[in-house]
């Protein structure tokens, strides 16, 4: 009986989250939380451990001209990202794409955002299916196909990277 009700518990947790593909733990060596499935800005904004993302938001001042040219463009492509709560890039990038989101008004019915272990490997496998080696990486599609990714750090700025990834695509 006692059985029964953990497991009554902790699917009645699972629906209210909405979450049924996201495994959070602890790593026992260095004590990170580990996200690891699809999860969203919300889960990682209601971790009270993830300072970073806050003071990240916070202290970001991305290119206007390249955040004008993505408010005008974003909105055509599909983003994915897979990164690591316990990664200081994705520490770094996480506040960036947020920020971003948000100013360009980006509609995140478009977005999804994946947590990877500290062996890069995610719940369901997203680590094979987009190909992963490093973490952040952000993924634009377009129509379903694959039109080019940040990975681990921006070349320039991850506004201005984005903006070129689009022009590309654009150019043909």
């Amino acid at each position: 009986m006692k059985r029964l009700l953990v497991a009554l518990a902790v699917m009645i947790t699972m629906q209210a989250s909405g979450q049924y593909n996201l495994d959070v733990t602890v790593d026992n060596e260095t004590g990170d939380i580990v996200y690891r499935g699809e999860c969203t800005f919300k889960d990682l904004s209601s971790e009270q451990a993830f300072t970073w993302l806050r003071t990240g938001v916070g202290h970001y001042n991305p290119d206007r001209a390249s955040v004008t040219y993505l408010e005008r463009h974003l909105k055509d492509y599909n983003i994915v990202v897979l990164m690591g709560t316990w990664c200081e890039d994705s520490h770094k990038m996480l506040p960036q794409i947020y920020k971003l989101l948000r100013i360009t008004q980006y509609p995140m019915s478009q977005y999804k955002m994946y947590g990877l272990d500290l062996n890069k490997q995610g719940y369901l496998d997203e680590h094979e299916k987009y190909k992963v080696e490093n973490v952040p990486t952000v993924i634009l599609f377009n129509k379903g196909k694959e039109v080019g990714r940040v990975v681990e750090t921006a070349k320039v700025s991850l506004e201005a990277d984005l903006k070129d990834i689009i022009k590309k695509h654009k150019e043909g």
